[in-house]
Parts: structure tokens; sequence; C-alpha cells
């Protein structure tokens, strides 16, 4: 399931899943997530802002913050599988998640996040 190439964090992060939390389509969308040959340099892009924001918020451990913000990330991807969004609703709420979030993530990479999780 878990593409060898992630960067660590992500492994570690999703490495035990609650069954209670990540069944149907959670774990759906996380799994193409996780299994994706593309996505390990969307991780790592991602990674990176959240490291950048981290710096917003000093009294939450770093740990912590990556994990609340990684599953936040999986979170709105779920959001738009359940709304059936398409392609221009996904980049533009996919947009407005990143912004609100001060995360500085192009429209390439959305646009490929929706690509692999609506393949």
């Amino acid at each position: 399931m878990m593409n060898k190439d992630l960067p660590l964090k992500v492994r570690h992060i999703f490495s035990e899943l609650d069954p209670l939390i990540w069944n149907g389509i959670w774990l759906d969308v996380l799994e193409a997530l996780l299994s994706s040959p593309s996505m390990p340099s969307i991780w790592e892009e991602i990674i990176a802002q959240i490291s950048l924001n981290k710096k917003k918020y000093p009294s939450i451990g770093n740990s912590q913050f990556m994990k609340w913000e990684l599953k936040a990330f999986v979170a709105q991807a779920v959001t738009s599988v359940n709304k059936n969004y398409n392609k221009e609703t996904f980049t533009a709420e996919f947009e407005k998640y990143f912004s609100k979030k001060g995360y500085n993530i192009n429209r390439d990479i959305i646009n490929e996040i929706y690509q692999i999780i609506n393949n």
C-alpha cells in the first residue's frame, strides 16, 4: 500500500491506522495518496510548507503539529471526494485551503493531487 519513497514523517504518521477512522472513503483516499509514485515529492512540498508555517505556533510540538497538518491535508482531500468536486472546484477549494493555512502550493501540485485521487 505505502510507497517506499514517501518521506519518513509521512510513513511514520500513517503507519498504524485506527480502523474506526481509516475505512471507506477515508482509507481509499489515503491509500491513493500513499501509494502513488507521484506523491513523494508532493508530500515533501507539503512538509516543507508545514515546517515554515510551524514558526507561527511555537507552543505546539513539532511532531504533533506535523501530524495534525498532514491529517488535515488528507481530510481536505476526503472532503473534496465526498463532495464530488470537478477539477475546477477541487483546485479552487484546495487553493483556498492552502492559502488559509499560509502554504505556498502551486496549482500544478493541486492538479496532480486531483489526478491521483480521482484516477
